[in-house]
């Protein structure tokens, strides 16, 4: 049996993509922001997010390869999706996603100074697909910063604005529609 053949039996769909797990220190900054945005709708009976994880976003549109460590979307267009038995939700359904750089997608993830693309200046497969929000948890030691990019332009695939930028250990308050706080207390850049 050749490794393909393996392979295809062991992963039939053609979407499925396999990487590297992160470590657990990404994980838990992930799961910090997915912790807030269950939080506050637990707190708020008007909070319309939920917040998801991978692999429930469907990457076609992004066109980079990457999966996005969390999406967030509203609360009526996720049943919505869920009473139609939606196989994944398109990134027009999509509020917002978050990614948690590391090591191994400094080039694409990273603004300046640390990488050659900006989410500002470079194109993003988030921004060319439209969503609205794009979330980035910088680890690099050289930045160790949480930016919030919005105005997403998909014809060159940018971002128009840096609506947040926040460091490491401070609360990062998202602003409208989400109107959330999240804690960073704990989150550090990757070892140098």
């Amino acid at each position: 049996m050749s490794v393909a053949t393996v392979v295809h039996y062991l992963l039939p769909d053609p979407e499925t993509v396999v990487a590297p797990r992160p470590p657990v220190d990404h994980g838990e900054m992930v799961r910090d922001v997915e912790k807030a945005f269950f939080a506050a709708g637990l707190d708020r009976a008007d909070f319309a997010w939920e917040a998801l994880r991978p692999p429930d976003l469907d990457t076609a549109d992004i066109e980079d390869g990457r999966t996005s460590d969390l999406v967030v979307v509203d609360r009526a267009v996720l049943a919505r999706a869920r009473r139609q038995r939606a196989r994944r939700l398109s990134p027009a359904q999509v509020a917002l996603v978050m990614e948690v750089t590391s090591r191994g997608n400094t080039t694409v993830d990273l603004p300046p100074p640390a990488t050659l693309c900006s989410p500002l200046t470079g194109s993003c497969g988030q921004a060319r697909a439209g969503i609205g929000h794009y979330l980035l948890v910088d680890r690099d030691p050289r930045v160790a910063k949480v930016l919030l990019y919005t105005d997403p332009d998909p014809e060159p695939g940018t971002y128009g604005t840096l609506a947040g930028m926040w460091d490491f250990g401070r609360t990062v308050e998202l602003p409208e529609p989400f109107g959330l706080r999240i804690p960073t207390r704990l989150w550090e850049p990757w070892e140098s």
